[in-house]
C-alpha cells in the first residue's frame, strides 16, 4: 500500500549524523543478541515492575553500548509533516443519540476530557494526563473505539490550522534518505521497528491498563521532540494505518472544530475497517458546535458536504 505521506528528519544535518552514526555502530551488532532481549522483555511480568524499572529495561532493548559504557538510541529520527487544512478524525460514544445530548451539552465534550476525568493509563498518557487520540479517517477512528452493532457516537471532525509535525513510531523507514546502508544495520533497525509496532498494537484486557507504560514510556522518553505536536503511531484496529496524538497543551492552537455527526453503527467489520456501516442521524455545525440539523435535511446534506469533502489535503 503506498503511503500518503514522506517522512523527513529535522534537516540533513541530522540525518547524516543521526544515520550515519547507526550504520557504523550497528553493522556490528548481533541480531540475535537483540531478538534475545526482546524476547526476555515481552516476558517479563510488568505489572509487579516500578516505572524506573521498566525504563530500564525498555532501555536494554532500544539502546546499544559503545565504547566507555555509554549507550546511544536505536530509533530512528523520523518525523510525519502535514499540511494546514489536513483533516482528523475522533470518536466519541454516546449513551443516546437523540439531540439535545446530554453528553455533549458544551463544546469542550468534542475535545480531549478534562485530565480530572482520566484514571488510568492509555497508550500514550499516564492517569491524570489528558491528550487528544484521532485517526486519520473516520473508519479508522470507528474501529478504534470498540463499538458494536447498534451503539450511538459521535464523529468529530477537526482540520489543521497550519502545518504540523508528529515524531513518526513503527513506520517504514527510509534507509537510502537517512544514510544507512549496511544490511546487517538495516536487518538490526528493522528488528527495533517491528517490536515497536507489537508494543504499540498489543491488546491491552480491560483492568491491565498498566500494559500501556511500556509505550507511554517509549514514547516520552524516545520520540519527544519539543517542536513536534504529538504522535504517529500504528493502528490497533486498522492494518496500514496510523493514529495521531495531539498533545493537549498544543492542540487548540493547531486545530480547528469543524464539526461532528451523531450516529448509530450498523455493523462492524474486523476485516475491513471501511466495510463498517452507520446511520447518520443528525449534522453538528463547528466550531461552537450550538447548530445541529438533521441529516436528512437540506442544511444537513449541505454541512455533511463540508465535513466530508470528497478531496482533502495529504500529508507530505
Amino acid at each position: 500500500m503506498k503511503p500518503d505521506f514522506t517522512i523527513k528528519p529535522l534537516s540533513d544535518e541530522a540525518r547524516s549524523f543521526h544515520g550515519g552514526s547507526l550504520d557504523r555502530l550497528l553493522r556490528d551488532q548481533d541480531k540475535k543478541l537483540l531478538r534475545d532481549r526482546i524476547h526476555r522483555f515481552q516476558t517479563l511480568d510488568i505489572a509487579s515492575m516500578s516505572d524506573k524499572e521498566l525504563e530500564a529495561k525498555i532501555d536494554e532493548v532500544l539502546r546499544v553500548e559503545i565504547d566507555g559504557g555509554i549507550t546511544i538510541s536505536t530509533t530512528m529520527m523520523e518525523y510525519s509533516l502535514f499540511h494546514s487544512g489536513e483533516r482528523f478524525y475522533r470518536v466519541r460514544p454516546l449513551k443516546t443519540a437523540e439531540m439535545p445530548n446530554r453528553d455533549l451539552k458544551k463544546v469542550a465534550a468534542f475535545w480531549n476530557p478534562p485530565s480530572k476525568y482520566v484514571k488510568r493509563y492509555g497508550r500514550l498518557n499516564r492517569s491524570g494526563e489528558s491528550l487528544l487520540y484521532t485517526a486519520l479517517n473516520p473508519y479508522t477512528a470507528i474501529c478504534e473505539t470498540g463499538l458494536k452493532s447498534g451503539d450511538p457516537f459521535a464523529l468529530c471532525v477537526y482540520e489543521a490550522i497550519k502545518p504540523l509535525r508528529f515524531s513518526w513510531i513503527g513506520g517504514q523507514a527510509d534507509y537510502e534518505f537517512n544514510q544507512i546502508k549496511s544490511k546487517k544495520a538495516i536487518d538490526f533497525l528493522e528488528t527495533i521497528r517491528k517490536f515497536l509496532v507489537d508494543e504499540f498494537t498489543r491488546i491491552v484486557p480491560e483492568g491491565q491498563e498498566s500494559l500501556y507504560r511500556i509505550t507511554e514510556i517509549i514514547a516520552k522518553n524516545y520520540y519527544n521532540s519539543p517542536e513536534d505536536n504529538g504522535w504517529r503511531y500504528p493502528s490497533i484496529k486498522n492494518n496500514y494505518e496510523d493514529n495521531i496524538c495531539f498533545k493537549s497543551e498544543r492542540v487548540m492552537y493547531n486545530l480547528k472544530l469543524v464539526g461532528a455527526i451523531i450516529a448509530t453503527l450498523n455493523e462492524a467489520d474486523e476485516e475491513d475497517p471501511h466495510g463498517v456501516t452507520m446511520s447518520v442521524k443528525y449534522v453538528i455545525e463547528g466550531p461552537n458546535m450550538d447548530r445541529y440539523y438533521l441529516y436528512e435535511s437540506e442544511a444537513g446534506e449541505a454541512y455533511m458536504e463540508k465535513l466530508f469533502p470528497k478531496k482533502k489535503p495529504r500529508g507530505y
